[in-house]
């Protein structure tokens, strides 16, 4: 699978506070003003687990996937980075760009990361697809999500197994375990909080780190306009095998 997402989008560069982040900027089709799309990867992964996502959510706006320091094959930052750090160099990102008003889609710890970027930037808040999100109080020590992790990817669909090795194979085990004690003990829930608008959370019928009970405590707590979706059938890597899913949440909270 090539990094590139569609033939069509434009690779940007962008560092900040010597942190190298990337943005595959895929342009609007001809048409009627379009919603744009931000598009946030998780912990151990890169753009390149959105590429089936991408494509099903063309028709629909512009969409910018982003790649966070040490993805791929970024640099890895200097220092450590939190999840506020990510959502600070990614706000300063799309400032650079002109973004406002875009539907937030994070996976994983890209829901974390999307939450932040909500709460810390006005203009970026009201629109957000959380799939996936982590992490269950309970689930909340590195054993406890580890091994969640781990009998969740039991029930995995095989089209997301190789995309999930080849994101840690390319950028190894260091950078991703310096940044989990951060996902590990970001308080979601109190970030989520009165954070309004609207909002859709899918989550897999097999996914351990992001429970039903979890799904519908974000959604309470946020006192957004929105739903749960269950994918059946699927675990916690969803963006491969259920895109179309993915995507067709995200359009209908663009209002498309």
């Amino acid at each position: 699978m090539s990094d590139k997402p569609a033939v069509d989008a434009v690779e940007r560069e962008f560092w900040d506070r010597g942190r190298q982040f990337r943005v595959w900027d895929l342009p609007a089709r001809a048409g009627d003003p379009a919603p744009i799309f931000v598009l946030l990867h998780g912990l151990g992964t890169a753009s390149r687990l959105y590429h089936h996502t991408v494509h099903h959510l063309r028709p629909h706006g512009r969409i910018l996937v982003v790649d966070m320091p040490g993805s791929g094959d970024l640099a890895r930052p200097q220092g450590p980075m939190g999840i506020a750090d990510f959502a600070e160099s990614i706000g300063r990102v799309l400032a650079r760009m002109g973004i406002e008003a875009p539907v937030l889609v994070g996976h994983s710890m890209g829901t974390q990361v999307a939450v932040e970027l909500a709460r810390q930037h006005q203009h970026l808040r009201g629109l957000m697809v959380l799939v996936a999100p982590v992490a269950h109080p309970p689930r909340r020590t590195i054993p406890r999500l580890l091994l969640a992790f781990v009998l969740g990817s039991l029930r995995e669909r095989p089209g997301a197994a190789p995309v999930s090795i080849r994101g840690y194979l390319q950028m190894g085990l260091g950078w991703p375990w310096e940044v989990l004690p951060s996902l590990v003990h970001h308080p979601l829930e109190d970030r989520i909080q009165g954070l309004g608008g609207r909002l859709e959370i899918v989550r897999g019928e097999h996914d351990l780190l992001s429970t039903s009970q979890w799904a519908n405590e974000l959604l309470t707590r946020s006192g957004a306009q929105g739903s749960v979706t269950l994918v059946k059938g699927a675990s916690h890597q969803i963006l491969v095998d259920d895109a179309d899913q993915v995507a067709a949440t995200a359009a209908e909270v663009a209002g498309r």
